[in-house]
């Protein structure tokens, strides 16, 4: 009976902490830093892929791609130490080269290809 009790008492600590509201002043910061990037990424987005979807400027949009990736996951503290994992390199280096092919190209079969590699 005790071990139930307990196990309630733990439950409500939980739930009690996740729906805990945080200061107004921890959330303008968050903003700041995901909210201010978030929109500068959408900006990218729009003048990059704007009626222009295997453009010149694909690779600028992977570009800040990865810039805003990595950016947030150093914020989230994703990775470790600030560093990325190993491969990652490699997996960037891949996905400027697709951006790269995507603009030489005119095949709608390669470019709908690249998207998925992309992705």
């Amino acid at each position: 009976m005790d071990t139930q009790m307990n196990d309630k008492m733990q439950s409500d600590v939980f739930v009690d902490a996740l729906f805990e509201e945080e200061p107004p002043v921890f959330q303008a910061e968050q903003f700041k830093i995901f909210g201010l990037s978030s929109l500068l990424y959408a900006v990218v987005y729009t003048v990059c892929m704007f009626q222009n979807s295997n453009g010149i400027t694909m690779p600028v949009w992977i570009a800040a791609t990865i810039i805003y990736t990595c950016t947030m996951m150093k914020k989230l503290s994703v990775t470790t130490c600030g560093h990325l994992r190993k491969g990652s390199g490699f997996y960037i280096t891949v996905m400027l080269l697709i951006g790269v092919s995507t603009v030489f190209t005119d095949a709608s079969y390669m470019v709908l290809l690249n998207y998925i590699g992309f992705f």
